[in-house]
């Protein structure tokens, strides 16, 4: 899987996962801090 010569369609693959990570982690900390304030 890894080491092997990247072509545009995986790296674009990568950043389209990479986004939608930092979209997770950005919910899951505005839950958080909801959650903190409201108990």
């Amino acid at each position: 899987m890894f080491g092997g010569p990247h072509d545009q369609l995986s790296e674009k693959e990568i950043r389209e996962g990479e986004a939608q990570a930092t979209a997770q982690v950005q919910f899951f900390t505005v839950a958080c801090i909801a959650l903190w304030f409201c108990t």
